[in-house]
């Protein structure tokens, strides 16, 4: 599965990604990137995931994944305040194989 995570600059996100790795299977790929490489590498993923400080781009984001044929929730501010790298790896889990929702999914 390839997860990639959207924050504004791509900085904050970096540290939450290292915390999903943990939590990763071995072939899975994690990343983060900022709005501005939105477009070049959202072609890249299985699964996007949105921080909440750009929740005001969801909607626009959500249909970039969709025409790239990726799902797209957004990383609930507890759990991104919290750093937690399994819930975010459960989330990207969950959307990957369309079940019922947990943590701040769309």
């Amino acid at each position: 599965m390839k997860v990639v995570l959207y924050c504004e600059c791509g900085v904050t996100t970096s540290l939450l990604v290292s915390r999903m790795r943990r939590y990763a299977d071995p072939d899975d790929i994690v990343e983060s990137y900022g709005m501005d490489d939105v477009a070049d590498t959202i072609r890249k993923f299985d699964v996007v995931l949105v921080g909440p400080q750009i929740r005001h781009k969801l909607d626009e984001i959500s249909r970039l994944a969709s025409a790239a044929g990726a799902r797209c929730g957004l990383i609930s501010m507890r759990v991104y305040g919290t750093m937690d790298g399994e819930a975010v790896m459960r989330q990207a889990r969950e959307l990957m194989e369309d079940r019922p929702r947990s943590e701040g999914c769309e």
